[in-house]
């Protein structure tokens, strides 16, 4: 398959994950299936690591964006670790909405990012 491009995509969530890169650095990764469009069905991955203020503020900004009542901050590697591991269980069980908006484009270093816009209703 090519690379999904750049673009607004309906999505649904399916998995948050906390883990380590092969240097040992924290990250944060995020599938979603396409739902809808010429692209539905197809998956797309985006790992956030951890390794920056601005790469920490950016996971922020998105998983405060997902409809639950948690209080998403950073204030410890062990922490946030944990709260990344119940926002999991929280997508994996359909305990929230996971279907969401999400526009993927390229960032300045051409590295692919993705910015959550908001809860899409009414697909059920």
């Amino acid at each position: 398959y090519a690379e999904v491009p750049q673009g607004t995509y309906i999505v649904d969530i399916q998995n948050i994950s906390y883990g380590f890169t092969m240097k040992g650095v924290p990250k944060v990764t995020t599938k979603m299936k396409i739902t809808d469009g010429e692209y539905a069905g197809r998956t797309m991955y985006f790992t956030n690591v951890l390794s920056s203020p601005v790469g920490v503020a950016i996971l922020i900004r998105n998983l405060r964006k997902l409809a639950t009542d948690l209080v998403i901050e950073y204030n410890s590697d062990v922490e946030f670790q944990n709260l990344v591991g119940v926002l999991g269980e929280i997508v994996a069980t359909n305990n929230i909405p996971t279907w969401y908006r999400v526009r993927k484009s390229v960032n300045s270093r051409g590295f692919s990012s993705f910015e959550i816009m908001g809860v899409v209703d009414g697909l059920l």
